[in-house]
């Protein structure tokens, strides 16, 4: 399953292991050191639909746009996780 390959390799960034997941119903957080990535969980319920690749990007897209007027120094921006030269999700890269 691409999920659990892309929580490898985000929870393998660390060297020593020190990546911590928090989890919510429609999120995963991989924090390391200097670095938070946020990606959304291909879920869909009747208050959001995050079910698609195009639609978790401009949630994505939505959320720095926003949080980037009172804190442009902690939201970078948005990111392709890419496999096989094909883009299988998008993270938030703050």
């Amino acid at each position: 399953m691409i999920d659990s390959r892309i929580d490898e390799f985000f929870l393998g960034m660390e060297e020593d292991g020190s990546v911590r997941l928090i989890e919510t119903h429609v999120s995963k957080v991989y924090l390391t050191a200097k670095r938070a990535y946020k990606r959304k969980k291909p879920v869909s319920y009747p208050y959001l639909d995050y079910s698609t690749l195009k639609k978790r990007k401009q949630a994505c897209e939505k959320a720095v746009k926003l949080n980037r007027r009172t804190a442009p120094s902690i939201y970078l921006g948005t990111r392709a996780v890419v496999e096989d030269q094909l883009v299988v999700d998008e993270i938030l890269n703050v």
